[in-house]
């Protein structure tokens, strides 16, 4: 994981510089890449850290973005909504946790930064990635895809980063 980590801060870095993105990207980029790694080695999203991410998505992503204030509030209530109701459904019809609430809190605070436009790209990139993640996985380690473990709070940074570069796909 360190040498993938240390792959996606160069690569990350190098977006910014040379799309010539303000310095607040490099504040996104830091935040997502903490927690993408910690989410990967302990399956754990801090408060503290999904806090400190929407409050600054509210704060410092004005002047770069794409949406209004009013726009990535309503992703803040959109993106946690979303994932707060599938995590809801699930439990209920499977009797089990399938989902964080690191995830929704992470999703919520990353609509900070993409708006509520950006929910749905975000939302696409991250579960098409840990999909793919998690079927090959399993098929690498001779397990049941259904079952794999996946942090998927990792995929949800790598789709906020991307939306953030790029803006949300168009509909």
């Amino acid at each position: 994981m360190d040498h993938l980590a240390k792959v996606g801060v160069i690569l990350m870095v190098a977006e910014i510089l040379f799309n010539q993105l303000k310095p607040v990207s490099l504040l996104l980029a830091g935040l997502l890449v903490t927690l993408a790694m910690i989410d990967f080695t302990s399956f754990r999203l801090p408060n503290s850290l999904n806090i400190c991410l929407g409050i600054s998505g509210l704060c410092c992503a004005s002047p770069l973005s794409f949406a209004t204030l009013s726009d990535r509030f309503l992703g803040v209530i959109l993106g946690g909504g979303i994932l707060a109701i599938a995590a809801l459904a699930y439990r209920r019809l499977k009797n089990a946790h399938g989902l964080g609430g690191g995830d929704t809190k992470l999703l919520a605070a990353g609509g900070a930064w993409v708006s509520w436009q950006g929910i749905p790209t975000v939302l696409m990139i991250g579960a098409s990635t840990a999909a793919i993640y998690g079927i090959v996985l399993a098929v690498l380690a001779g397990r049941d895809p259904r079952v794999e473990r996946v942090p998927f709070g990792t995929f949800l940074c790598l789709g906020i980063w991307m939306t953030w570069l790029n803006g949300p796909l168009a509909g």
